[in-house]
């Protein structure tokens, strides 16, 4: 496997992070030990981007690709979005109907949970 570049990312079947790599679980590590990776993601996921800086915590979310399609939501790397539960609302309704079977479902497209990894060793990426 070729070097990793520094703060690449990762998804794995396995369940611990191999030697240079660590979760993507939030974990606030040091500026100073951490110097190549904290200048490349400084404080964009947590930490006070002084001495202390967050790996990205994508535990039990999705990741989506920072920037603005056509037509499309802006969003800035690091940004959190959606909820947990969707809130319950009161709806009137004129005409009552049976499709439920009174039972409740989840509106929930179907997943598969593995882990994320981030390198904290490797390469240094260069800029174009």
């Amino acid at each position: 496997m070729a070097e990793p570049f520094i703060g690449e990312i990762k998804m794995v079947g396995f369940n611990f992070p191999p030697k240079g790599w660590a979760f993507c679980d939030g974990a606030l590590l040091n500026s100073q030990q951490h110097g190549d990776l904290f200048s490349l993601l400084g404080n964009a996921f947590g930490g006070d981007g002084q001495t202390t800086f967050a790996l990205p915590d994508m535990r039990s979310r999705f990741p989506i690709g920072a920037g603005q399609g056509d037509e499309l939501t802006n969003y800035s790397r690091g940004e959190k979005g959606g909820v947990e539960e969707a809130p319950l609302h009161k709806m009137e309704a004129s005409a009552i109907g049976n499709t439920g079977s009174g039972h409740s479902h989840e509106n929930m497209p179907p997943f598969l949970a593995i882990y994320f990894i981030i390198a904290l060793q490797g390469k240094f990426p260069p800029r174009n």
